[in-house]
């Protein structure tokens, strides 16, 4: 599922994927939230504490065009991160 930051910023986000799962009858496994690496980029604690909520619903993280940014690894490893999507402007240099 792919959210904007706005949605991120929004402290209504988790009931909000909460009904969703309801809804749509599945569990948080079976769900992944997609973020920029930008917007990971961003060290906002409130955006980080949806993140871990989402994360303790078993909702997946993936970070998608991991690569155009300038976003060390450790800044990576200090999300709880199920999924990396590399641009393919990364792919190509390799």
């Amino acid at each position: 599922m792919n959210l904007s930051a706005l949605h991120f910023r929004s402290n209504q986000l988790p009931n909000q994927v909460s009904d969703a799962m309801q809804a749509w009858g599945i569990d948080g496994h079976q769900l992944t939230v997609e973020i920029t690496e930008s917007m990971m980029m961003e060290h906002d604690t409130e955006i980080f504490k949806r993140i871990q909520i989402l994360r303790d619903m078993g909702v997946g993280l993936s970070v998608d065009d991991f690569g155009t940014g300038f976003s060390g690894l450790s800044r990576l490893v200090s999300l709880p991160v199920t999924e990396i999507k590399i641009d393919k402007v990364l792919s190509i240099v390799v």
